[in-house]
């Protein structure tokens, strides 16, 4: 199945990303909606030395997060109960998803050469899934898991 063309969200803020999400992911619109601000930050946010985040870092994260998430819903009926688009280590991205049985990490880098990393587990810590991803196609693997 090919990947969904991804549209304008429905509600958005002048020059939010395009992105269009099943109403049933209204709340994953929401969370990639409310972590915009990110972009705001500044290098040395913290206090800390940490770069500011850069949006074609975020556009790679949340196109991500909007294509695997409408993969999920439209091929096997599942959504995340939460989400979050968070700062991440070095002006990477964060992502932070929670279903039943299912905790998914995943950390967007700067450097749009270099893959993603993610580690999940059902949360307990029990089944357990790690490794790097393409953040541009989908990953069939992390689907199944996130599908079982």
């Amino acid at each position: 199945m090919a990947t969904p063309k991804l549209q304008p969200f429905k509600h958005h803020p002048p020059n939010a990303h395009d992105i269009v999400l099943p109403d049933a992911l209204k709340h994953v619109a929401e969370a990639i909606e409310q972590s915009r601000p990110l972009l705001d930050l500044a290098d040395d946010w913290d206090d800390e030395g940490t770069p500011g985040y850069a949006e074609v870092t975020w556009d790679r994260a949340v196109e991500f997060l909007a294509r695997t998430a409408t993969r999920l819903w439209e091929q096997h009926g599942i959504r995340p109960e939460t989400v979050a688009v968070l700062p991440g280590a070095r002006g990477g991205i964060g992502l932070d998803w929670r279903a039943p049985g299912h905790e998914l990490l995943v950390s967007v880098p700067v450097d749009p050469t270099q893959d993603a990393l993610f580690y999940g587990d059902d949360g307990s810590g029990g089944r357990k899934i790690k490794g790097a991803l393409d953040t541009s196609s989908p990953n069939p693997t992390l689907l199944a898991w996130l599908a079982e």
